[in-house]
C-alpha cells in the first residue's frame, strides 16, 4: 500500500463517524484492526516521480496515481471501487479493475 493508505482510511473512518451512528470507539477499534493486518507500506516519496507522470498523462489525482504507480511497480492488478479511476485508465498500459466486477461468496459461505 502507498503510505497515504492509512491517512485515507483515517479520513474515511472520521467522516463516517460524523455522518452516521458509527462511534469514535468503533472507528478506533477498526483502525487498530486494520493496522494489525501488517500490510506492507511503500513510502509515497518512492512513488512520487512515477505517480506524477501517471497523474499528468491520465488526468487523475496524484493520490490515485500513487496506487497506480505501486501496482505498476509490483506488476500487480489494481482493484478499486473508484469507477471514475477505472474509466480514466481503461485501455491503457495501467489496467485498473472495478471491485464490483468481482463476485464474492456470501459472508456465510466464506466463514465456513
Amino acid at each position: 500500500m502507498p503510505g497515504l493508505f492509512y491517512a485515507e482510511c483515517t479520513n474515511t473512518f472520521a467522516q463516517y463517524a460524523r455522518l452516521t451512528g458509527y462511534t469514535a470507539k468503533a472507528a478506533r477499534e477498526d483502525l487498530t484492526e486494520l493496522r494489525a493486518l501488517g500490510l506492507r507500506v511503500v513510502p509515497t516519496v518512492d512513488l512520487a516521480a512515477a505517480a506524477l507522470d501517471i497523474a499528468l498523462q491520465h488526468r487523475i489525482s496524484g493520490y490515485d496515481a500513487c496506487y497506480v504507480a505501486l501496482a505498476q511497480r509490483l506488476n500487480a492488478p489494481l482493484i478499486t471501487a473508484d469507477d471514475k479511476l477505472v474509466r480514466a485508465l481503461a485501455g491503457t498500459a495501467n489496467p485498473v479493475y472495478a471491485l464490483a466486477s468481482f463476485k464474492l461468496p456470501p459472508a456465510s459461505a466464506a466463514a465456513e
